[in-house]
């Protein structure tokens, strides 16, 4: 469940929320506290993405959050447990995703990510597409990107992004190892770029920043659009990877070792 606001300035909110419909879970299972990554998901991020832009008046800011325990918790694998047997379903899933991270990485006002909460995976990935990463002082928070453990790969896009962001220096542990990072380290190391106590609200605190940041930079049109070509142009690796079929690479759902849980099966690595 996606929830769109604005606060009382020039920034837009757009919530990962969920309901309590079914015990909280999807028709396959997975529980939707977790923001999962869906299509469901994807398409209501991207309907949310478009009502901010047609915001009126209009924001030159975005802050993007979950609610709860996870930012969120990757791609829904029980739900691409689903899809297997439609012909090509899985491959465009990874598609729309790819897609999404791409609008997300370009997208014609300035962004923050204000993460909640666990940001694993597809999650983690997510979250590295914004212009800018708040996270709650929470000593048990992780970041990471098990793939390895779930018996996948990375795709040629998704690798550019996660190399843009994370170290050089930390990069192989981040890919390889599937190192989980504390807010200690991501703050050491500027994967986020604040760090917001407990006891303060998040969001409030990033649309401050974001507020701050940007005022009313990207409230016309012309502004917006330049900003577009602007991170196009300097992500233009990124950007053209994530966008173009032909550079995709599977991700090797079929061949995926994850539990009714969507966790890895360690005992069959």
């Amino acid at each position: 469940m996606i929830r769109v606001d604005r606060n009382d300035t020039n920034v837009g909110i757009i919530s990962m929320e969920y309901d309590h419909q079914n015990n909280g879970m999807y028709s396959w299972n997975t529980r939707k506290y977790e923001h999962r990554i869906n299509l469901e998901m994807i398409d209501g991020i991207n309907h949310a993405l478009d009502e901010v832009l047609d915001m009126d008046p209009p924001v030159s800011s975005l802050v993007f959050t979950g609610k709860g325990k996870f930012f969120c918790n990757g791609l829904d694998l029980l739900y691409i447990n689903t899809i297997e047997h439609e012909t090509n379903a899985q491959i465009q899933f990874q598609r729309s995703f790819e897609r999404l991270l791409d609008r997300i990485l370009t997208f014609p006002l300035y962004t923050i990510a204000a993460i909640n909460g666990h940001a694993c995976a597809g999650g983690a990935m997510l979250a590295l597409a914004f212009d800018h990463r708040i996270i709650v002082k929470n000593p048990k928070l992780l970041m990471f990107v098990p793939a390895v453990d779930l018996g996948l790969v990375y795709s040629k896009g998704m690798t550019l992004l996660m190399k843009e962001r994370i170290p050089k220096h930390v990069l192989t542990q981040f890919l390889f190892l599937s190192k989980r990072f504390s807010v200690t380290e991501l703050k050491r190391l500027v994967i986020v770029q604040d760090v917001v106590n407990e006891n303060l609200n998040l969001v409030e605190y990033s649309c401050v920043v974001a507020s701050k940041l940007c005022a009313d930079k990207f409230s016309t049109q012309f502004k917006r659009d330049t900003l577009h070509r602007v991170k196009c142009i300097t992500y233009e690796e990124i950007h053209t990877t994530l966008q173009n079929d032909n550079n995709m690479i599977e991700m090797g759902f079929t061949h995926g070792l994850w539990n009714s849980k969507g966790i890895a099966i360690k005992s069959m690595l």
